[in-house]
């Protein structure tokens, strides 16, 4: 692909806008992670308010199926005292006794039962009132640290914005089989398809490059690409200056 010195130079300066351009984008794509992390926070202390209650709320229930069968002996007790008055052997007054007497015994450990869980109940009170106010303070501090990333986030959007600007300004001036080789190397090579050549070096993967490569980049008339690592290669000093470096083959 034939290459112009002023392309080449077009061509460093994109790579250093898109590298910058990267690096807000990588601080964009962390947010959003972030605030996921804080809000199942948030979610995970809402659930060990929900699970405060739904334990009050069985409790509650229980309390109340207790208080009914309580009731349900209560009226049984009732119903055969006034039997008693009605039976005529001793028999069926030894029984219908032996039943008000199981009966107060199963009201007595009813009420025993219904103190323990009111007991319960009282505690689950107190446990949903100190997790509230956990969870309020806690809740408070995360919301605003989600407010900051969100405005963090809406900072950086603009900057890349006004980056990406620059960096489309660059692309007129870069021919236009060059740039979709540039954006191939891009994206295979995480996110760099330029090397410098570093005393006959490639500067991305260290290799020796050969005398008549060096020839070629001195030259930069056309692309000229590592052997190894296949990044398109330029002398620093050259996109620096603006003017073509010497570098002797071989040195």
């Amino acid at each position: 692909m034939p290459l112009t010195k002023e392309s080449t130079r077009q061509l460093v300066r994109l790579q250093e806008q898109d590298k910058i351009l990267d690096a807000i984008q990588a601080d964009i794509d962390r947010i959003p992670k972030a605030i996921g992390e804080i809000r199942a926070r948030i979610d995970g202390r809402k659930a060990r308010l929900n699970d405060v209650k739904g334990r009050q709320s069985a409790t509650q229930l229980k309390r109340k199926e207790k208080e009914a069968q309580m009731a349900a002996k209560e009226a049984d007790i009732k119903k055969h005292g006034q039997e008693l008055n009605q039976v005529k052997t001793n028999d069926a007054f030894r029984a219908l006794q032996n039943q008000i007497d199981g009966g107060k015994t199963a009201v007595s450990d009813l009420e025993t039962e219904i103190l323990t869980l009111m007991e319960e109940l009282d505690a689950l009170a107190r446990e949903e009132k100190a997790v509230a106010a956990e969870i309020k303070g806690e809740d408070s501090h995360d919301l605003e640290e989600i407010q900051a990333f969100e405005k963090d986030k809406a900072a950086l959007e603009a900057k890349a914005a006004a980056q990406k600007q620059a960096r489309d300004a660059l692309v007129p001036g870069i021919p236009e089989d060059v740039l979709k080789h540039y954006e191939h190397l891009r994206k295979r090579k995480q996110g760099v398809a330029l090397a410098p050549v570093l005393k006959n070096i490639c500067g991305a993967c260290r290799i020796m490059l050969p005398p008549q490569v060096i020839v070629e980049v001195t030259k930069a008339t056309a692309i000229s690409t590592c052997e190894s690592c296949y990044r398109i290669l330029y002398l620093p000093e050259a996109a620096r200056a603006g003017q073509p470096a010497e570098a002797k083959p071989g040195a």
